[in-house]
């Protein structure tokens, strides 16, 4: 009995093994990564906008194939699987890749014209970093840290400036705070894959971060980038942007160092899962924005601070909205404080979150 359920077992687990190599070897679960990016961002920027959502999947699948169908003699010794996998469906390939960068700019004319240079960006950023256009000129991918300075910039266009183009009204704040995120963000998981390919990259000439400063350095070097966004998170805070999404972003920050920490390991055999781990942060991302929209934490949070306000006694208009405002309320003047049992009744309504307008009352009729 128990060797039937191991051999069950086996198998199930080497379904999942193939099922993983082939979302990998595609691009497939990387272009669904990066919708969920663009999603994530559309939320920053309080929209949602589907033709664009489904566009950058295209665009990222077009791009990434031809990546992989460049560098297949250093995935040959950095990931095998993805080099044996596409060996001889090269042709499968190319057609697949052109068929996807047709579908992404159509759908980003259908939703405005200022999409297109957008789109085409990376796709020629990703010809000049993947193809040795002179052989007198090195690649991009060649050149120590330019590769991964262009790959973080190329996202962070893409990630902040499509959703950007539908914006009402524009603010350049919140754009550069949209940029720097998801720039930051890209440049940490670049070096990471890097680190996964030191021995190829080394094998084949190519000097990335970790093959020039070693392993330790680059992890202390990812580890002080990723704590910028600590400060970036307060600045943000405190010009009122994103506070909807305050918890997401520290499980973004705190994610980010459990992975730095996890694949900068000596040692460490690194293979699905830094693309599963790294590529994937998406996933539980935006699952827990729409965690926190269908119950309703945001909202919960915003009224009881605001209730709490209410129950000391600030005046309305002393304070504006949640956010900056609970390091930075200017207390203007007091209200008659409630009475002693109105304050206890009323800590009730903090706790649950009522609304601002039936706190008030109960103050008021309360004495």
């Amino acid at each position: 009995m128990m060797r039937i359920s191991l051999v069950r077992k086996n198998g199930f687990n080497n379904r999942l093994n193939k099922l993983a190599s082939f979302l990998i070897s595609t691009s497939l679960f990387l272009s669904i990564s990066g919708s969920l990016k663009v999603f994530f961002s559309c939320l920053l920027f309080n929209l949602f906008v589907f033709n664009l959502i489904l566009s950058v999947f295209f665009m990222i699948f077009s791009i990434y194939n031809l990546n992989k169908l460049t560098d297949i003699k250093e995935d040959a010794v950095n990931v095998p699987d993805r080099a044996k996998y596409i060996k001889g469906k090269e042709k499968i390939f190319i057609f697949f890749l052109l068929f996807s960068l047709t579908i992404s700019l159509f759908l980003g004319v259908l939703q405005d014209i200022l999409c297109v240079p957008i789109i085409l960006f990376p796709i020629f950023i990703g010809v000049i970093y993947s193809v040795k256009v002179s052989s007198n000129l090195p690649r991009l991918k060649d050149i120590t840290g330019i590769k991964n300075l262009v790959i973080a910039i190329t996202w962070g266009i893409g990630s902040t400036f499509l959703p950007a183009i539908c914006l009402p009204q524009k603010s350049i704040m919140l754009i550069t705070l949209v940029f720097y995120f998801f720039f930051l963000k890209s440049f940490i998981n670049t070096v990471l894959f890097d680190i996964r390919d030191i021995e190829g990259d080394r094998m084949s000439g190519v000097r990335t971060i970790p093959v020039v400063f070693g392993r330790e350095k680059t992890k202390n070097l990812l580890l002080i980038l990723n704590s910028t966004l600590i400060p970036w998170l307060a600045i943000s805070y405190l010009s009122s942007f994103f506070y909807h999404y305050l918890f997401v972003l520290i499980f973004i920050i705190a994610y980010g160092y459990g992975y730095i920490l996890h694949f900068c390991k000596e040692g460490l055999k690194i293979g699905k899962s830094l693309d599963l781990i790294v590529d994937g942060e998406w996933i539980p991302v935006v699952l827990l924005c729409v965690m926190m929209q269908r119950l309703n934490l945001n909202s919960h949070y915003f009224f009881s601070l605001i209730s709490l306000f209410k129950l000391v006694g600030l005046k309305e208009g002393s304070y504006s909205l949640i956010g900056p405002s609970i390091i930075l309320f200017r207390f203007q003047s007091i209200f008659q404080p409630c009475s002693s049992s109105s304050f206890f009744s009323n800590s009730f309504f903090v706790a649950t979150g009522r609304s601002v307008a039936v706190l008030t009352n109960r103050c008021q009729s309360g004495g």
